[in-house]
């Protein structure tokens, strides 16, 4: 089912993101992606999906 993205949904996508990032991305310091992980959230809160 596809339905609008809540809010509610955010942190779990972000969790996918970074898990995500972190392991096709093993080359950039996790540092990197963990110190994005906020504003990527706050991004994602303002996406139209």
């Amino acid at each position: 089912m596809i339905r609008k993205l809540l809010n509610g949904d955010i942190d779990r996508i972000a969790d996918i993101w970074l898990k995500t990032n972190l392991k096709a991305h093993y080359f950039i310091s996790n540092q990197y992606w963990k110190s994005n992980y906020e504003l990527v959230k706050e991004m994602m809160s303002q996406y139209e999906v």
